[in-house]
């Protein structure tokens, strides 16, 4: 209620407030983190345009707390203060979803930026038939379906399909984003703002990390499976000897992620000394990957992000239905690998085997990474910046 009461207080002042081009308002993670694009870009732009007016919109107490130490411009969704800046706000950047920021209603003079919280690899919303989304979701009921009209006219944000262009890494990627999006939406080739983290060393400090100098860290990271109401992804070489004992041989650290939205079916953590399950430990996406000597991955676009910093990929496939009974792919990466493909856990821990023998000779060639990276330069904030700039 106190949601749907902030809503009618903005729809109220937003008839009287007209949207500034300098005032640009952030958000991310429906709400719940300081990370991804909009994080990225509004560093970069408090850092180089100070007439441009940034602030950053939450509703988790923790990351207003910790903004407010760091001095960085941040305000709770539902507060007086948000419904003001939100009303004046010129341009709207979010990562997921327009649930990412809620009152930023679609207005004159207002522009929408969707920053890609992963590139076009899976089919995502404007791609896959209506009927798989009705699946996942309740049944329709009368009153329902008034509540969510209601609920959309106070509290939803304009979302991607008003965002005034979509950037993708490469021309490659960009003839699967464009099936993403809609006709009216312009796609770019511009790189993708959360990767730019990945070039901020100091960024990607974390003392988590520290135990592990001096082995080989592999980082499993799957995709979720039906948006969390799917199979849990294995746990790799549970009770095999055989792998374990090669790991602690070798120096070798398997760190195992699973997607945020499997964390409900998770029942239990199962780790020892060599294979640690760090889901939960809160480790930000990019940073877990920027430690990461090897990753591995199935369906899940991070494995994109990880060919930027030109080490060993393999993409691992415990499953084969993903693209006929779940979100499905563009492109099969047994016939478009990015890295080396594993159907089994025999294999993988064959692929691993090279990875720690022969190092170099597993790594990506310069020509897959510019397949799916035009830019390999951490600058895709500025580009951003530099586009979005020439309309304010």
């Amino acid at each position: 209620m106190k949601t749907l009461l902030y809503g009618i207080v903005v729809r109220i002042v937003d008839l009287f407030v007209k949207a500034d081009a300098k005032h640009w308002v952030f958000a991310a993670n429906y709400g719940k983190t300081f990370n991804e694009g909009p994080r990225n870009l509004m560093m970069y732009v408090m850092r180089h345009d100070p007439t441009v007016k940034c602030l950053f919109v939450t509703r988790n107490r923790a990351v207003r707390k910790e903004l407010k130490r760091q001095g960085i411009p941040c305000v709770m969704n539902c507060s007086m203060q948000a419904v003001l800046a939100i009303a004046r706000a010129g341009c709207v950047f979010s990562s997921h979803a327009a649930g990412d920021i809620f009152f930023a209603f679609v207005k004159q003079r207002r522009r929408f930026f969707y920053l890609m919280h992963g590139q076009a690899f899976k089919k995502g919303l404007g791609a896959i038939p209506i009927a798989y989304w009705r699946s996942l979701q309740p049944k329709h009921t009368f009153w329902g379906d008034f509540k969510h009209l209601v609920s959309d006219y106070l509290v939803k944000s304009g979302d991607y399909n008003v965002s005034e262009f979509a950037s993708a890494t490469s021309e490659f990627v960009a003839q699967y984003t464009r099936k993403v999006f809609p006709k009216q939406v312009e796609i770019k080739v511009l790189g993708s703002p959360r990767c730019d983290s990945l070039f901020i060393p100091e960024q990607m400090e974390n003392e988590f990390f520290d135990k592990f100098k001096g082995k080989m860290v592999v980082t499993y990271m799957p995709t979720h499976r039906l948006y969390g109401k799917g199979v849990l992804a294995p746990m790799l070489f549970k009770d095999n000897k055989t792998v374990l004992d090669w790991l602690r041989a070798n120096d070798v650290v398997v760190l195992i992620k699973q997607h945020p939205n499997m964390i409900p079916a998770m029942t239990e953590e199962i780790s020892n000394d060599v294979v640690i399950d760090i889901t939960k430990a809160e480790l930000d996406l990019f940073c877990t990957i920027y430690h990461s000597d090897v990753l591995v991955s199935d369906y899940s676009s991070v494995w994109m992000d990880y060919l930027l910093l030109r080490r060993p990929l393999i993409h691992f496939f415990y499953d084969s239905n993903y693209n006929e009974e779940d979100e499905g792919y563009f492109y099969d990466l047994h016939e478009n690998p990015a890295g080396h493909v594993c159907d089994s856990q025999e294999e993988l821990f064959e692929a691993l085997k090279r990875c720690r023998e022969n190092y170099s000779s597993m790594c990506p060639s310069e020509e897959t990474v510019r397949k799916f990276h035009k830019y390999v330069d951490g600058n895709s904030c500025k580009r951003h910046y530099e586009e979005i700039i020439k309309d304010c």
